[in-house]
């Protein structure tokens, strides 16, 4: 039910995006303490209206030539639906498009996700927290998006009818940009980078003059890398990868009038959020096949149906989720009401002969599936007619098999099969009724979960576990004690005890990596002369 409401959307922009740290959470058992990972990267592609139309995991990396017969089946099936595809939006936009235009057609334009663009920046900036990182994204997101001025008072309008104040700073908050062409993309983002290349100029002279902002940092880092990656986002922009498509062609705005917003369907931005929230909804580093296959199609399902009621303003229902009706139905039934009203999606019936495999699912191997029907045919009649005289021989040597009639008399070697009724089997214990069977041997053996504390000792190889010094036992600290405690305020920034991931930038796991990785280069230090004060003690 989940797939086929899946299956019934149709789409006239693609939104294909790759990721690859939910997949490689999900492991395969294969004995005690032994398992792998199968899959090593996850396609997910919606619809101009951000639902989800596919999604699958793969076991290799990127790359349309291996979701090529899926995204073939998809086209086939969005075509049966009546729908146009227009547009797709990828991130490697200029690499992928002769293979992606061969699968979708060559009127089919391929663009280049803004996402994606804009975090390519990211190579060329010295420092991404700082504040002239901000201010640089801050510029380029104005270059980019262009708010037109019919967008602009349509906003006013909609604000000052809910009688509230329209100061500029909301309408464009609400108001929805667009990318403009390649000629004038160019200039605006061309402006920003020049200008900013002036101000890293005038950086440069203070420092070679050595005055108050000497230490100031720049824009960009210097060397090729910075020249190489402008270049090539440019290109990007000069192609048209960037800018929007005609809105003739495609509609990229759709308006909810029943909670009076407006959403871009632009980008994929949306499989970002999608990806993250499952990355969240799977908190654990390793989650098995059948919960992930469950967890994923019950996130998708309630996410389009979320996205039906505030994009495209559809009331909503009291559930429209597969589990919640499977449990009411089975809740009803037991009460003993068995005309429970199931609704079953509606979706057109061409669609069936696509034989499509959505989530984790794999077609069958090509050899197997091009067998010519003709000779399939003429292979399954002579097998028929061949099987048809074999079995009555295999029954006859069955029932004449000299172990069954162990007690026929020894002249009578073809008894008749009716007479095996006569014959006394009681003799045969099969069921072992009358012996004694040692039971224990099939008894599980309970052993005693291992200890935090025991693991520890395991894995450090017996090596004893210093904690710090308690606070109130300040006045007899010794020397060691003081020195852990200067160097933990200095670390003490890049900790935060409220942190919800343990494995996270701020979290225990990374502090304690980070801790134990001073010790070693102070311990290091001290072996090779350059550290000369206490030592620090390894923390868990």
């Amino acid at each position: 039910m989940q797939q086929a409401k899946m299956r019934h959307i149709k789409s006239s922009i693609w939104k294909i995006d790759w990721h690859y740290k939910l997949p490689k959470k999900v492991k395969v058992y294969t004995g005690k303490g032994k398992c792998f990972s199968p899959y090593k990267s996850g396609l997910t592609v919606q619809n101009e209206d951000a639902l989800t139309i596919f999604w699958k995991f793969y076991s290799g990396t990127e790359s349309i030539d291996m979701a090529k017969r899926d995204l073939t089946l998809l086209k086939k099936r969005n075509d049966l639906l009546g729908g146009n595809l227009k547009h797709v939006y990828v991130d490697n936009c200029c690499s992928v498009r002769p293979k992606l235009q061969n699968i979708v057609g060559a009127d089919v334009t391929i663009g280049l996700d803004t996402f994606h663009w804009q975090e390519r920046w990211d190579e060329i900036l010295p420092d991404k927290s700082s504040e002239k990182t901000a201010i640089f994204r801050t510029l380029m997101r104005r270059a980019v998006f262009v708010t037109e001025a019919s967008e602009y008072e349509r906003v006013k309008d909609l604000i000052l009818s809910q009688k509230k104040k329209a100061t500029p700073c909301t309408i464009l908050k609400e108001a929805k940009a667009t990318i403009p062409p390649p000629v004038i993309l160019e200039k605006r983002i061309m402006a920003v980078l020049h200008s900013l290349m002036e101000k890293d100029h005038q950086i440069d002279k203070n420092r070679t003059v050595g005055g108050e902002n000497a230490k100031e940092q720049c824009f960009f880092k210097p060397g090729a890398t910075t020249l190489n990656t402008i270049i090539n986002q440019m290109e990007h922009v000069k192609r048209g990868c960037l800018s929007d498509p005609s809105d003739k062609t495609v509609p990229l705005f759709r308006f909810n009038p029943r909670t009076k917003k407006t959403y871009t369907s632009r980008g994929t931005g949306t499989n970002e959020i999608d990806n993250r929230y499952l990355n969240r909804l799977i908190p654990t580093p390793s989650v098995g096949l059948t919960r992930a296959d469950r967890l994923l199609h019950d996130y998708y399902e309630r996410s389009n149906d979320r996205k039906f009621v505030n994009r495209l303003g559809r009331e909503p229902t009291i559930t429209t989720r597969s589990e919640q009706l499977g449990m009411l139905k089975s809740l009803a039934q037991e009460c003993g009401f068995s005309d429970f009203p199931e609704k079953n999606p509606q979706y057109p019936n061409d669609i069936d002969g696509l034989d499509e495999h959505i989530g984790f699912e794999y077609h069958l191997p090509e050899e197997e599936s091009n067998v010519d029907e003709d000779d399939r045919e003429e292979g399954e009649e002579e097998a028929i007619d061949e099987s048809d005289d074999s079995d009555e021989e295999d029954m006859i040597d069955l029932l004449q098999d000299p172990g069954i009639l162990d007690d026929a008399p020894a002249d009578n070697k073809t008894t008749n099969q009716m007479d095996l009724d006569e014959i006394n089997l009681e003799p045969n214990d099969v069921f072992a009724f009358g012996s004694t069977v040692d039971v224990s041997l099939f008894m599980p053996t309970v052993i005693e979960n291992e200890r935090t504390y025991d693991t520890f000792v395991r894995k450090t190889q017996n090596t004893h576990w210093i904690p710090f010094a308690h606070p109130k036992d300040s006045a007899i600290h010794t020397t060691r004690d003081k020195a852990e405690y200067e160097l933990f305020d200095d670390m003490r920034k890049s900790y935060d005890r409220r942190a919800k991931q343990l494995d996270g930038p701020r979290g225990y796991k990374s502090f304690a990596k980070a801790w134990n990785l001073q010790a070693s280069n102070l311990c290091r230090g001290l072996v090779d002369g350059s550290y000369s004060n206490e030592l620090i003690n390894h923390k868990s």
